[in-house]
């Protein structure tokens, strides 16, 4: 299944934050893109691969940010505690590269035509605006 619009949250003033998911199974998130939209701009999108890590790119600084999920292997060999109650979390930083060739990649693997283009247009910087994409304005004016 293919990411699908879940929620717009307004936030502070004329920020907006659109969120499209798709699970795995019920209650269990595979793949996340959030659009941060402050009025009519594109301020970041954040990206959130089950299989990966998270990533952003932030629009103004033309930055990515993202962190890779930690290995089990690492995790267990901590201390004798967490061999028993094992948790996987966020890793430390990760460059551009692993964003854009890891993370972004999976999280385009699962979104239909119109969210790919966006992604594309918006880290490539060839737009910015939400009226480049009358699907996003769409969403806003329900």
């Amino acid at each position: 299944m293919k990411l699908q619009f879940e929620e717009i949250k307004n936030l502070e003033e004329d920020r907006k934050l659109l969120i499209f998911r798709n699970y795995l199974k019920p209650n269990f998130l595979n793949c996340e893109l959030k659009i941060a939209i402050i009025g009519n701009k594109i301020d970041y999108l954040d990206f959130y691969s089950n299989r990966y890590g998270i990533a952003r790119y932030d629009f103004s600084t033309r930055k990515f940010t993202a962190n890779s999920w930690e290995k089990e292997d690492d995790v267990q060999g901590i201390s004798e505690l967490s061999k028993h109650y094992t948790s996987i979390y966020l890793n430390s930083n990760e460059d551009s590269i692993f964003a854009r060739e890891k993370v972004i990649p999976d999280v385009q693997e699962n979104a239909d035509n119109l969210i790919i283009e966006l992604i594309d247009k918006v880290i490539n910087n060839s737009a910015g605006s939400i009226s480049d994409f009358p699907f996003i304005q769409n969403f806003i004016n329900k």
